[in-house]
């Protein structure tokens, strides 16, 4: 490695990922070729010491949650503070790169032609999942999702990095940050990576939380863009069309839970503007949306706009 200063950091967040072996290992060759540097914040409790052991080319960081709750905000927070390239690639724990991942989605942002990327994600052959930022390369996204994505370290550094009132969905708030900025993200085809989404209990857990994030989010920031507008509306017309079939159901008013379910498909078709086929979403997105329905109406007042929206003091890093 150079004794210069890196011009990409690699972050990688963590907690009890199996496959954080596997992503550092396919990440090594290609960090040496862009000298760049790969920090993993590893909020594992030392259960994960064995993989830090195996990778001593990695700037490993043991974090202590200061809080209770899912700390990823935070530990995304504490990653771009430690960074020291003025590019940031964000990569989740578990994925496996392809050869040239690196290079392709840096590229951009190195040449200064984009100052905001994503790359597609799709599952691992096997996994009936849906790909994301699946569109044409170039195409301006809304949100960049921190799965498989890169920014300026100074665009995250000027929108005081990530929200940690959330506890997902803060790759929405920080898209949302740095469109105001006229910061605009777009996608990149040949950064493509594959992803183990692991099984249908972890995918549950997962759009569980990812629910409760999204309504986490409404509280925080009800004025964020249309497209997140539709998506909270369409989460509420998922869950109550949900709840009103299940009642249907149990009263054995198969009549009824046919009408309530054809009123809601035509309720989606009007807020995201799809054809019939595409409204038929499969039950995770049910589970997501009673996910969102519980927790705007049980716990929203846990979250306030007014509370601090990180714990660092982004003017000591140049905001």
């Amino acid at each position: 490695m150079s004794e210069l200063p890196p011009t990409i950091s690699v972050l990688v967040v963590c907690r009890d990922e199996p496959f954080l072996a596997t992503t550092l290992s396919a990440l090594r060759d290609q960090c040496e070729r862009l000298e760049a540097e790969c920090i993993v914040v590893d909020a594992s409790k030392g259960r994960l010491q064995h993989v830090a052991d195996a990778h001593p080319w990695v700037r490993w960081v043991d974090y202590h949650a200061t809080t209770p709750g899912r700390t990823t905000s935070h530990q995304r927070n504490v990653g771009v503070t430690l960074a020291r390239g003025p590019v940031i690639a964000f990569i989740d724990a578990g994925a496996e790169p392809p050869d040239g991942w690196l290079e392709a989605i840096t590229a951009p942002l190195r040449a200064g032609t984009w100052r905001a990327v994503v790359g597609p994600i799709k599952p691992i052959p096997g996994q009936r999942r849906h790909w994301i930022n699946d569109h044409p390369d170039g195409s301006v996204l809304e949100v960049a999702v921190t799965a498989n994505a890169a920014f300026l370290r100074d665009d995250l550094v000027a929108v005081r990095g990530f929200d940690e009132r959330l506890g997902t969905a803060e790759d929405s708030e920080v898209s949302g940050q740095l469109a105001r900025r006229g910061v605009t993200i777009h996608c990149v085809r040949a950064a493509t990576l594959e992803m183990d989404w692991g099984n249908a209990e972890r995918e549950l857990r997962r759009y569980l939380i990812y629910g409760q994030g999204q309504a986490q989010l409404r509280v925080v920031w009800p004025e964020l863009g249309p497209g997140y507008r539709r998506l909270c509306t369409e989460l509420c017309v998922w869950g109550v069309g949900l709840i009103a079939s299940l009642v249907a159901a149990f009263a054995q008013r198969f009549t009824l839970g046919v009408i309530v379910a054809c009123v809601e498909i035509l309720i989606i078709m009007a807020i995201t503007h799809s054809q019939w086929v595409m409204s038929w979403r499969p039950i995770r997105t049910r589970i997501q949306a009673m996910s969102f329905l519980a927790y705007r109406f049980r716990h929203a007042t846990t979250v306030r706009a007014s509370q601090p929206r990180n714990q660092i003091d982004w003017t000591a890093y140049g905001a």
